[in-house]
């Protein structure tokens, strides 16, 4: 599965630093069972260091937080700068967020603030190439059980 969110990080106001956007949540709805993991952006003001403990890259700061006997995350920059096929482990969720640059997956064009959301096993491998001349910077957080078995996610 793929869904993929235009710019959720674009309607944060850089001066407030406590706006942010979830953008993918285990549980997604409140009850529906017990919370473990969520992926969210905030806007980093200027001169002023992040609002949450969680690692920041480029203008966004993806926080990302784990319920550790359950879940666990790694997020790493990546810069791509000529065709690339990233692959996925069908077990883990990918949340990828295009920090900067315009970034080509298939037919689809994402611009600085997108976020594609991956899990499942499609695709297993994403093709993906800057759209326009220079290098595009990903934050891509990888989200995997600690139990083993696959992390389905249903938005």
């Amino acid at each position: 599965m793929r869904l993929l969110l235009r710019g959720p990080a674009a309607g944060l106001d850089p001066s407030d630093s406590d706006a942010d956007a979830v953008v993918a949540a285990s549980p997604d709805t409140p009850g529906r069972r017990p919370w473990e993991w969520d992926v969210r952006l905030t806007r980093r003001p200027e001169g002023q260091s992040y609002p949450f403990d969680g690692a920041g890259i480029g203008s966004h700061h993806v926080d990302v937080r784990v319920r550790p006997d359950a879940v666990s995350a790694e997020l790493r920059a990546l810069s791509v700068e000529g065709p690339t096929s990233l692959v996925r482990d069908e077990r883990e969720l990918w949340v990828i967020v295009v920090e900067s640059g315009s970034l080509r997956h298939e037919h689809v064009v994402l611009a600085t603030g997108d976020v594609l959301v991956c899990e499942g096993d499609d695709p297993l491998v994403l093709d993906v190439a800057p759209e326009d001349a220079g290098a595009v910077t990903l934050a891509v957080v990888a989200l995997r059980r600690t139990d083993g078995r696959s992390l389905r996610w249903v938005p």
